[in-house]
């Protein structure tokens, strides 16, 4: 799990991979937040960091819409849960 301290240093981080998807799939800040549902500011703060962790509804919108996996959209927030599912799953192989 990522502590406190590392957690305060990724929120002040801009989150580049959910801006160069969007950009990728062409789509403009105020286009991407009608489609999730939110407003234009919402979505300025969700990739500069000022949105720390989006809810679970907003983050799968948007894998769904730029068609990239939420960790690689939201790292600092999925990361735990793979690592927790890539140990999970190496006991539950090494069990068999």
């Amino acid at each position: 799990m990522l502590d406190a301290a590392r957690r305060a240093e990724l929120s002040r981080l801009s989150r580049p991979y959910l801006r160069q998807a969007r950009e990728a799939k062409g789509y403009y800040q105020n286009e991407l937040s009608q489609l999730i549902g939110r407003s234009h500011n919402y979505m300025q703060r969700l990739e500069t960091h000022y949105v720390d962790c989006p809810p679970l509804d907003v983050a799968y919108r948007l894998s769904v819409i730029l068609e990239r996996p939420m960790r690689e959209l939201f790292p600092e927030v999925f990361y735990d849960a793979d690592e927790a599912l890539n140990e999970a799953l190496g006991a539950r192989e090494a069990a068999d």
